[in-house]
């Protein structure tokens, strides 16, 4: 009896029940839309904003392991030179001994000679550094500064560090710069183990 009764209250809400008018349809239309129109271009700067932050940061890490890779292996050298860019890019010219480090097609080279095998092996890092006059440049005796500029697509990031080398300052040797000052620059160098 309580089923027949609530389905007799249902009939009469559903019959006495008016529908929305054309105008107050519209007027819903129109909020949703201005919502829409809000939050749409709020969700697209959103989601450009995170793209760019990280291309930033792909930069930043391939431009700080470019820079710790040239620091690690040349820290403890017992010779160094800056030299011309045609010399340390044309691999012939690489002596036994030695090891360098140069810039091809925003690939940062290093050029290692492994003294057992007499042969050279070759690491490639960064893949969107920029080849300039000041990569390389000899600040003291004994300091070597390094500028990295990497650069995809809208993003530009730069990476300056200077490197102390003990075995020079010890040696009371220097940082030999075979390079013209707009010249682009390579490093050549051998550890105290070559």
């Amino acid at each position: 009896m309580a089923v027949a009764k609530r389905g007799k209250e249902m009939k009469r809400f559903f019959l006495n029940a008016k529908g929305l008018t054309l105008s107050e349809i519209l007027i819903v239309m129109f909020l949703i839309t201005l919502v829409l129109a809000v939050i749409y271009p709020l969700y697209f700067f959103g989601s450009d904003s995170f793209a760019l932050s990280h291309e930033q940061f792909l930069l930043q890490s391939d431009a700080r392991i470019a820079a710790d890779t040239i620091v690690q292996n040349v820290r403890y050298a017992s010779e160094v030179e800056i030299i011309p860019y045609a010399e340390v890019a044309d691999k012939t010219r690489h002596k036994s001994g030695y090891d360098y480090f140069y810039l091809v097609d925003g690939k940062l080279y290093h050029s290692q000679f492994e003294e057992e095998s007499g042969r050279r092996q070759i690491k490639v890092y960064a893949t969107s550094l920029e080849n300039h006059a000041e990569l390389f440049e000899k600040t003291d005796d004994a300091m070597l500064g390094i500028k990295l500029y990497i650069r995809r697509q809208r993003q530009k990031f730069q990476v300056e560090t200077e490197i102390f080398l003990p075995n020079l300052a010890r040696a009371q040797a220097a940082i030999i710069d075979k390079t013209s000052k707009n010249e682009l620059k390579g490093l050549k160098y051998r550890s105290k183990g070559n």
